[in-house]
């Protein structure tokens, strides 16, 4: 499953905690479907409004005169630190597509990487001052806390680990989901599962809904029509889902998706 936003109020907030505090070195990674729109648009980001600290964030301007979408970061006082890429001959309107990014301290700087659909696409990409976590609430679907800069995509499979993966695990987690690389995973939502949206990851930061409708999932991998569904097991109760351990219960119980 996915949800689709409206682009003008819609957006799930997921409340501050420990987990969801990125620094050091991070993934973050979902799929995305844009449609046409204008002006500066938020999928994913933990920042306090206006030119406030980030600890991270994706924001896209379809504009002819700007055509980008960012990866940033924003430490106190500092300058917003972005690695951008070309939007639209790289995530055209209309079209399914996975990002991913990394982010990997080295001494004083950061370096980040995007991948899209499990290939390295911009990166690495060496910029100053490390990454620093915030109090804010993680928000998908806006720009920030606060502010406008809805989106009108439909946004799958949010996931959030706390190191910097492999280009083999980015390619891993493309065609076979984020259980493909339970190693650090410390944020999942499907989206599309039920209000409030669950976390998967079993750390239990489930998201508030406002407004958002459920909508298909994508399909995953160029040579199939279809995904495995990549869902957990359930913990003990109120403990929230957990990822599946034994691949064969996983591939046998999830040959078809949601």
């Amino acid at each position: 499953m996915a949800r689709s936003f409206n682009g003008t109020s819609d957006f799930i907030s997921v409340a501050d905690a420990s987990s969801l505090d990125l620094s050091n070195a991070f993934t973050l990674a979902f799929f995305f479907k844009p449609p046409s729109e204008a002006g500066w648009r938020g999928l994913v980001n933990k920042r306090a409004g206006g030119n406030n600290a980030t600890n991270y964030g994706i924001n896209y301007n379809q504009d002819a005169g700007t055509d980008l979408l960012q990866f940033l970061y924003k430490t106190g006082a500092g300058a917003f630190r972005i690695l951008s890429t070309a939007f639209a001959a790289n995530w055209p309107a209309g079209t399914w597509h996975h990002f991913l990014g990394t982010a990997t301290q080295n001494g004083t700087s950061t370096d980040l990487r995007i991948y899209k659909n499990g290939s390295l696409l911009a990166g690495p990409s060496t910029l100053a001052d490390n990454v620093a976590p915030n109090n804010v609430a993680l928000e998908i679907g806006r720009s920030s806390v606060g502010a406008g800069e809805f989106t009108g995509s439909t946004i799958a499979e949010v996931a959030l680990w706390n190191r910097a993966i492999s280009a083999a695990e980015a390619a891993a987690i493309y065609y076979r989901g984020p259980l493909a690389v339970p190693s650090g995973l410390v944020f999942w939502q499907r989206l599309g599962m039920g209000s409030p949206e669950p976390d998967w990851s079993g750390n239990v930061n489930n998201g508030t809904l406002t407004g958002t409708t459920v909508a298909d999932h994508p399909p995953v991998g160029p040579a199939f029509g279809f995904d495995f569904g990549w869902r957990g097991a359930f913990t003990a109760a109120g403990a929230g889902p957990a990822p599946v351990a034994d691949p064969l219960l996983w591939l046998g119980s999830n040959f078809f998706r949601a």
